[in-house]
C-alpha cells in the first residue's frame, strides 16, 4: 500500500543547531541529489525524494514510497545509536550534518 507522503522529521533542539543558515540548503541539496533521488526514486520505487532543513528542523520526505520501512529504517537506527551525542549539539555545525550525510549513505552501503 502507498501512501502519497512520507515524512520523516528531526527537531533542531535534538540536532543542536538554532537556526538554520544558507549553507544548510547546500548541504540539503546534496543529499537531495546525490542520495535521496537516486536510492528513493531510482532504486526503490518512490516517485519523489525531498529535504528540507529549517530553523525548526530538518524534514525528509519520499512522495508515493512503496518501501516507507526501509526508506526510514536506516534513519531511525542512526538517530537512536547516537541520541545523546545529538542532544550535547554534535550537529551544530554544517560540517557535522556532513557527517549525518556520511553516515547515512554508508548505512546503504553507498
Amino acid at each position: 500500500m502507498w501512501f502519497n507522503y512520507n515524512v520523516f522529521f528531526v527537531p533542531a533542539a535534538v540536532l543542536g543547531y538554532d537556526k538554520a543558515t544558507a549553507d544548510f540548503d547546500a548541504v540539503a541539496a546534496l543529499i537531495r541529489d546525490k542520495y535521496l533521488l537516486h536510492q528513493l526514486r531510482d532504486r526503490r520505487g518512490a516517485c519523489g525524494a525531498f529535504i528540507y532543513i529549517k530553523d525548526e528542523g530538518i524534514y525528509i520526505y519520499s512522495y508515493r514510497d512503496p518501501n516507507i520501512a526501509e526508506t526510514y529504517a536506516p534513519l531511525f537506527r542512526i538517530l537512536a545509536d547516537n541520541y545523546c551525542s545529538y542532544t550535547a549539539g554534535i550537529a551544530s555545525s554544517i560540517a557535522q550534518l556532513s557527517g549525518m550525510f556520511e553516515e547515512i549513505m554508508d548505512s546503504f552501503g553507498i
